[in-house]
């Protein structure tokens, strides 16, 4: 009712929440930054690290400790998906699909070294992008849980309250 609703307009919330929707935002747009620098695969394999920086970030920001079980569990779970997302599933690579649109869409035509520059230069931007994006996401994630998992006045407020406060 209207209580709730005036609820999810309450400035000190939206305040708190404030860092952890500024993050996550800023997150996303590193991330569609990062997919148009580096081919899918690449990206997949940057994003799993978001998995043990989870796990890690819980660990020295809210003490939150994990078992040697679920360690290996992670590690295992990050192997696998490197293995996956480093398989190829195509004969044709990206980087030469990547080339080829390039050329075709906007006439480009380089040198073989100018290229190669101009190639390296974006993907090492769509790797620093990617891991920005895992950065800001793991970080975000632990403040917003901290966030959620306390209150202010004693009394946490509904999970759809919660919601609408981080939207802002």
């Amino acid at each position: 009712g209207f209580p709730a609703v005036k609820r999810c307009l309450d400035r000190r919330s939206i305040i708190r929440f404030s860092p952890a929707g500024v993050g996550w935002a800023l997150a996303d747009v590193c991330e569609v930054l990062a997919v148009a620098r580096i081919d899918p695969a690449m990206y997949g394999v940057i994003s799993q690290a978001r998995l043990m920086g989870s796990a890690a970030a819980v660990w020295c920001l809210r003490g939150v400790r994990q078992t040697w079980l679920q360690w290996g569990i992670l590690f295992s779970l990050t192997v696998v998906c490197m293995a996956y997302c480093l398989a190829p599933d195509d004969p044709i690579p990206n980087k030469e699909r990547l080339k080829w649109w390039r050329i075709h869409d906007f006439g480009k035509r380089e040198t073989a070294e100018e290229e190669a520059l101009e190639l390296f230069q974006e993907r090492m931007l769509g790797v620093a992008l990617a891991l920005s994006k895992v950065a800001l996401s793991v970080l975000s994630g632990v403040y917003g849980e901290t966030v959620f998992k306390t209150s202010q006045d004693g009394e946490r407020p509904e999970l759809h309250v919660q919601m609408t406060q981080i939207s802002f």
